[in-house]
């Protein structure tokens, strides 16, 4: 773990040593920490308002970020105030803290904001994600990627479609926009097509789906290679699978799934 310190100056004088010796063993009496945290490894810490929390975050992945604290609408609410500098939490950044697992019984948008997704866009280096912790509290954190990686083929079956869906568990309350991009590799040539999606679900609906044609995005090619999916929902909200089909008819238009492949997070 590595701690950051903001230095404050005082000046001199016994009256200045007073003030700070009636501090002493208040670790944040004068400065905020930062808490470089590893992907999957929680770590329970006693925040104070302004500290933060820091990952090293890489190109065209997606990650989430928690809080967890009681569940209860008492007490200090803790909750992301920033990321990167940022009071509106980034422009790819969902808040997901009603989605399940929920953190909070409270369905209000500071609840909401005790988790927060995002995907990073292209670049040539990692940098580090910095989140501002939004009050004094102690509470779980823990950071995840939620990239999603897969396979197609369309030899040996020439219709592939990529089929993402997003559920709306939980006490969430709000209208989830979920956005991200879908990156399909092809073996032969290396090449990489990418495409951007939105999928809005209402608080009302349970789930959303959104097909995709991997047949049509390689230029109707025979191929094999990598699907990834990006994306700034929560880890379990959005899932996806690659299944081939069967054509057995064209007149009239019939056809078959013959093989399904689900897409795993990374990690």
């Amino acid at each position: 773990m590595k701690l950051y310190a903001k230095a404050v100056r005082f000046g001199l004088g016994v009256a200045m040593f007073s003030l700070i010796s009636s501090h002493l063993g208040s670790r944040h009496a004068f400065a905020q920490t930062t808490y470089d945290l590893s992907l999957g490894a929680g770590q329970t810490i006693s925040f104070v308002g302004g500290d933060k929390i820091t990952i090293t975050a890489y190109p065209d992945r997606s990650y989430c970020c928690s809080l967890q604290s009681a569940l209860s609408t008492g007490g200090t609410p803790i909750s992301f105030s920033s990321i990167n500098g940022s009071s509106s939490l980034g422009s790819t950044l969902g808040s997901r803290g009603l989605n399940s697992p929920e953190l909070s019984l409270s369905t209000t948008t500071s609840s909401n904001n005790k988790r927060v997704c995002w995907h990073e866009g292209d670049s040539t280096s990692s940098a580090d994600a910095l989140l501002t912790v939004s009050a004094t509290a102690t509470a779980r954190a823990l950071c995840e990627e939620t990239s999603l990686l897969g396979g197609f083929n369309t030899i040996s079956a020439g219709f592939n479609y990529l089929e993402i869906t997003v559920t709306n568990s939980g006490a969430n309350i709000f209208t989830d926009s979920v956005k991200g991009i879908i990156f399909i590799t092809r073996t032969n040539g290396g090449t990489t097509v990418e495409i951007p999606f939105t999928i809005d679900i209402e608080p009302t609906e349970s789930v959303k789906r959104a097909d995709f044609s991997i047949h049509d995005a390689i230029s109707n090619a025979s191929d094999y290679g990598a699907v990834k999916i990006i994306h700034n929902g929560a880890r379990d909200q959005v899932r996806a699978k690659v299944t081939q089909y069967r054509i057995l008819s064209t007149s009239p238009l019939d056809f078959e799934p013959v093989l399904q492949e689900t897409l795993i997070p990374v990690s």
